[in-house]
């Protein structure tokens, strides 16, 4: 039995942040839960609805416009799965349907879906997820629930990082308050259903305060008074109303609702009302009215309007896209350098451009002209798209180059990088050398390969490098001449979008991504200028203002009298062992973190930059170790020196918090500046930072963080609550653990 489905009246207005066209899925058969629970998805939907709760099209359609007595309670239900919307990034909120609406920074992944199953009888493909991207509130990372009286709410949910089990999910209302925070963690593979009573009409905000999570069903049952028929609306907020010239014409998206005299809405299914598309010219650039009528009851005709937009070219996209996920190597750029024979791939990269600016749709039809290799020297590629009658041709160029006298010199692959060079690929002094760290990467990774186990250097000569760089091959060195001379730079942050709307998030940001082993920096600068002062970062109305200068993804990566700069998220290690010796690595918030288990900091200066806050200055470590089996030394800090920017409040900066419960934190021998925080975990005697810090739940006492031997007035001669003093002998056994 099919239920027909019911959207509730909107409490309050929307503001489209991105073109989306959603619908709503099937109604199907689920009984309203009385319990605030998670559950299994086999347990948490039971049994059908009465069909006396059920709202029948032949109802609906009565010419008497009457489908129920003022005082007959209906139970309704709404629900959406991604798989019925378009990709989205949203810059405030975007109306979902009438009940659900995306916040700020909430993209639509509509390539990952899962089966969910709904009751017995009912499974449901999601085509996609809802991807909370980072950790919300009841502004950003959240999804929003229109109630016009109390229900229940379930979605089904899966932690976004398959490694931490510790992501909670909250439900607060309008103004802030939790109404409901779960205690356990939402599981890390499958999915579950969770289940929640929403207490009151209003509007609420599911988010995770620890990070991210995905959602691939979301369902509100509601109690409601319906009334009678008063008037139709056109809900087109989520409708398709924007055409390429030569597009036929679609109606999807497009809700027509039945207003009733207790405001709520009832859609009604197409059959019951006939579309007016006499006006549409899809030939012709231009904004068209589209009418509605009903069918079957007597209301005056109404219409909504749509575009189309007349293709004038086609545009190329150079820059990385998809690179927002964690690990993702496989990130969509157009590859500059190419070797002899080597086939030419360059995957996604057309862009229908329309008139004006006004829109560019990614077009999956282009033609690539093939492009022969079989020769050294600049090639064109070509990419050909034809749009109503018209083709439109854009190109770009590629250095193909003859790699036979690419060898080994003193027992090494060598590859040089000069900014200067005038010939890709030129051979100066037996070396290959390219005016791009990337070009020179790209040239090496195709010679060597993935699985490449012989020492490559790359030898960067000064200057400034304005790239995103992405470092495949293992067993790279990246050696400069002068660390302040010889610099690269990018200017990312995590709600950065690429051309399909798609965040970058924190791991995307990087200015340099590290996915090959055994890589390593010597006297090299990596930056990220997202930010460039502190007014910039303070001023800035972005959500996710995380901006990160490196990000290392394989194992055993190694920096070596180097420079990192931020302000938020500096240093990302993702996973493995690294380690950093005699480095200046500079930020504010959390600007030294990651999963990775252990990482060895060997005489580095770390610089807390100003935020200028009376309380609060930021945190250096946020660590969240994926396997607490493979901690031998955690985020270890020896022979550092711990400073604050000139003029900086004392005891505002905590040494670090605990991303995760497992956080496991040392500093030994250090000299630690008056900047750092000297006061315990829970101490409320001042309102500034603590030493030790909590994040997102998880309390410093239940992590590990230990000191030896530090000194400056930062440092303290007695442990404070959050961490622990070692002495010699286990000073001496946590150094004897640091790989070689």
């Amino acid at each position: 039995m099919k239920i027909k489905k019911i959207l509730l009246l909107s409490l309050s207005a929307f503001t489209l942040g991105g073109l989306v066209a959603c619908n709503s899925t099937p109604a199907s058969s689920v009984a309203a839960s009385s319990v605030v629970s998670s559950a299994a998805a086999s347990s948490v939907v039971s049994s059908a609805v009465a069909s006396s709760a059920v709202v029948s099209s032949a109802a609906i359609s009565s010419a008497s416009s009457v489908i129920s007595s003022e005082e007959q309670m209906e139970e309704l239900r709404t629900s959406i799965i991604p798989g019925d919307c378009e990709k989205i990034t949203t810059e405030g909120e975007t109306k979902l349907n009438s009940v659900f609406s995306a916040m700020q920074n909430v993209t639509i992944d509509s390539g990952s879906g899962k089966d969910i199953k709904i009751n017995d009888e009912t499974t449901i493909a999601s085509g996609g997820r809802f991807k909370l991207n980072g950790a919300g509130n009841i502004s950003k990372q959240s999804i929003k629930i229109n109630a016009s009286t109390k229900g229940t709410f379930r979605f089904a949910a899966t932690s976004a990082n398959s490694k931490d089990s510790g992501r909670t999910y909250t439900l607060a209302d309008s103004s802030g308050n939790t109404i409901f925070k779960s205690n356990e963690g939402v599981v890390t593979s499958g999915y579950e259903i969770y289940t929640i009573e929403i207490p009151a009409a209003g509007e609420y905000f599911l988010f995770s305060e620890v990070n991210g999570i995905n959602i691939y069903y979301l369902e509100l049952v509601q109690k409601v008074k319906l009334g009678t028929v008063t008037d139709f609306e056109i809900s087109d907020t989520v409708a398709k109303k924007d055409f390429l010239d030569g597009e036929a014409f679609s109606a999807k998206g497009l809700e027509v609702l039945l207003v009733y005299s207790s405001g709520v809405r009832v859609p009604l299914d197409a059959d019951k009302y006939t579309l007016d598309t006499s006006a549409f010219d899809n030939q012709h650039a231009g904004t068209y009215d589209i009418g509605v009528t009903l069918k079957e009851i007597n209301l005056p005709k109404k219409n909504y309007k749509v575009k189309v937009h007349e293709v004038k070219g086609i545009l190329l996209d150079t820059n990385p896209n998809n690179a927002g996920k964690s690990g993702n190597k496989s990130v969509n750029r157009i590859s500059r350098i190419y070797t002899l024979n080597q086939v030419v791939n360059s995957k996604a990269v057309a862009i229908a451009y329309c008139g004006e600016g006004d829109k560019y749709v990614r077009v999956v039809s282009s033609t690539q002209t093939p492009t022969e290799t079989d020769s050294a020297g600049v090639k064109k590629v070509k990419h050909t798209f034809n749009n109503n009658g018209k083709k439109f041709t854009a190109e770009y160029d590629i250095n193909v180059i003859d790699k036979s006298s690419f060898n080994k010199i003193d027992g090494k692959y060598k590859v040089g990088v000069n900014p200067l060079i005038d010939e890709e690929g030129k051979i100066v002094d037996g070396v290959y050398t390219f005016s791009k760290i990337q070009y020179a990467h790209d040239f090496a990774y195709a010679c060597l390969g993935s699985s490449n186990t012989e020492p490559c250097v790359f030898e960067v000569q000064p200057g400034v490098y304005n790239e995103k760089l992405y470092i495949d091959l293992p067993h790279a060195t990246f050696v400069g001449t002068d660390k302040e001379q010889t610099i690269i730079q990018a200017n990312y942050e995590s709600d950065t979008t690429d051309v399909d709307g798609i965040a970058f998030s924190t791991y995307g940001s990087s200015s340099v991504t590290v996915n090959g082993s055994n890589v390593a920096f010597e006297n090299i600068s990596i930056k990220n200028i997202k930010y460039t002062t502190m007014k910039e970062y303070l001023d800035s109305k972005s959500g996710n203002k995380q901006a990160v200068a490196l990000v290392t993804k394989g194992d055993n990566f190694s920096a070596k009298n180097c420079i990192f700069d931020g302000f938020q998220d500096t240093l990302y290690i993702n996973a493995g062992y690294a380690r950093f010796d005699n480095c200046k690595i500079s930020g504010m918030t959390d600007f030294i973190f990651g999963e990775a288990e252990n990482v060895y900091f060997h005489a580095c200066e770390i610089v807390c930059k100003d935020k200028g806050d009376v309380k609060n200055n930021g945190y250096i470590v946020a660590h969240k170790p994926s396997s607490v089996d493979k901690i031998t030394i955690g985020f270890l800090f020896n022979k550092c020196t711990i400073t604050g920017e000139e003029g900086m409040n004392k005891g505002t900066v905590a040494l670090a918090r605990s991303w995760g419960k497992d956080a496991t934190v040392t500093f030994m021998n250090t000299s630690i500046a008056d900047c750092i925080s000297t006061k315990g975990y829970g101490d409320t005697s001042t309102p500034n930072n603590c030493r030790w810090e909590e994040m997102s739940g998880n309390k410093p006492t239940s992590s590990t963080y230990r000191e030896y031997g530090n000194t400056g007035l930062g440092s303290i001669t007695e442990a404070v609550n959050g961490g622990t003093f070692m002495n010699e002998t286990e000073a001496a056994q946590l150094l004897a653990k640091i790989p070689e």
